[in-house]
Order: structure tokens, then sequence, then C-alpha cells
């Protein structure tokens, strides 16, 4: 509102109909937003930084864990697109 309005981020919007109307489209797309950031597994967890440092002396166990989260995501996300692919008409 503010970037169409021209209006800098500190000043405060005006009362009425129209800051509730934004403050709740505002609301619901933060929601969605974190919904969807708590679906993409957190990549900075998988970080070999520390072992590879002291010589890459990574633990197989560690290795499997962060091959199986990633191998998972990769799985997870084919088996969305392909139904979505599935579902979409496609010009013949």
């Amino acid at each position: 509102m503010r970037l169409v309005t021209q209006k800098n981020m500190v000043s405060p919007l005006d009362e009425g109909a129209v800051r509730t109307t934004v403050e709740t489209v505002d609301a619901v797309l933060l929601t969605l937003m974190q919904g969807l950031a708590r679906v993409i597994p957190d990549f900075r967890g998988l970080s070999t930084v520390d072992y590879v440092a002291e010589g890459f002396d990574i633990p197989k166990t560690l290795m499997a864990e962060n091959l199986s989260v990633c191998l998972a995501y990769v799985v997870g996300t084919f088996v969305v697109g392909y139904f979505f692919f599935r579902t979409r008409e496609v010009a013949k």
C-alpha cells in the first residue's frame, strides 16, 4: 500500500477499512509464507564445515543422515511435480 501511495515506511497508515484490509491480507500472506518455510528443509543444518576444517573426517552416519534428508526432499518434490504436470492439459 505504501508503494502505491508513495509513502515512506515510517509514516503511520491512515485509520479505516483500507488499513484493516491491508493488515488482514498481510497477516494471511505471512501465515502462508511461514507454512511454506516449514515445508522446505533447513539445509543449513546439513553443514559439515566443522568436519572438513579438521581434515575431511565426516562420519558415515552423518553423511547417511544428510543424504536421506536431501533424498526425501527431492523425491517429494518430484512426486508433487509429477502430479502437478499430470493434471495439466498439454496442447497436442
